[in-house]
């Protein structure tokens, strides 16, 4: 199945049928709990912590070269990957010495991601991150894009690397989002 929700519902349909489950497209920070609990599950994504660590320290690095300021707008979609993503973002971002000036949770299904781009935007940041979902990232890029989102920095969590997402955007998004 594609997506932690999805993944995290069938896994015990998997295990009472004694399937192997390879969640391929889902990130926890319960790996070792959900694991022990079905042997036959298997994550490959590894943990939200780790993700969002891993972002952090990205930004970390951007600000210490002085490319970006502290100031984060961070949205995700409301399920259950980008709930604990932004969960375990929250305390990393903050413990590096950032500011979350936007903070913003959609409904997975949003279709008009503009009022969420308005609100990152008028909180001026320097970098926007997003723990979204293929027609989020699709969305929130557009939105950005429309809206003139200026920012140093622009992630999005799940699509930049579709070669759908560079038809969609081209040379549009070099040098004008992060």
């Amino acid at each position: 199945p594609y997506g932690t929700g999805f993944n995290l519902a069938v896994a015990p349909i998997y295990a009472k049928y004694g399937y192997p489950q390879i969640a391929v497209t889902a990130i926890t920070d319960q790996i070792p709990k959900l694991t022990k609990r079905y042997s036959s599950l298997f994550f490959t994504l590894g943990s939200t912590t780790a993700f969002a660590s891993a972002v952090s320290d990205i930004l970390s690095k951007l600000r210490s070269e002085g490319k970006i300021g502290n100031k984060i707008a961070m949205v995700n979609v409301a399920d259950a990957f980008g709930i604990e993503l932004a969960e375990s973002a929250r305390p990393i971002f903050k413990k590096a010495g950032f500011d979350i000036v936007y903070d913003k949770s959609s409904p997975l299904g949003t279709q008009d991601l503009s009022p969420v781009m308005k609100g990152a935007k008028a909180a001026k940041p320097d970098a926007f991150v997003a723990w979204s979902y293929p027609p989020d990232t699709f969305g929130l890029t557009k939105q950005a894009l429309i809206q003139n989102l200026d920012v140093k920095a622009f992630y999005t969590a799940v699509a930049t690397s579709f070669p759908a997402y560079g038809k969609a955007f081209g040379k549009a998004i070099e040098g004008n989002l992060g």
